[in-house]
């Protein structure tokens, strides 16, 4: 099942570009919230080196960009930012 809710118009929508593109997503869980306000303190303190850890930015505009970056294995970690 894929569901996507967007606040205003983008363009496209994400389950389309999933199913016809046929990308596979992968959810992870497992993390509990104590866990999550842990990694947020660590990202908050600068213990977490981010910027080593993600390698490629893009605007959600260009997320059929983005998501061919991740495919490609040219990534580490990819981030959608909403400058919207």
């Amino acid at each position: 099942m894929i569901a996507a809710t967007y606040t205003q118009d983008v363009g496209y929508r994400i389950e389309d570009l999933i199913h016809y593109r046929q990308l596979i997503v992968t959810g992870v869980t497992g993390g509990s919230p104590r866990d999550f306000r842990a990694a947020m303190r660590l990202l908050a303190a600068g213990r977490i080196p981010i910027d080593r850890i993600v390698s490629h930015r893009f605007a959600r505009a260009e997320m059929a960009r983005a998501f061919d970056v991740a495919l490609q294995g040219k990534a580490m970690k990819v981030v959608l930012e909403d400058t919207g």
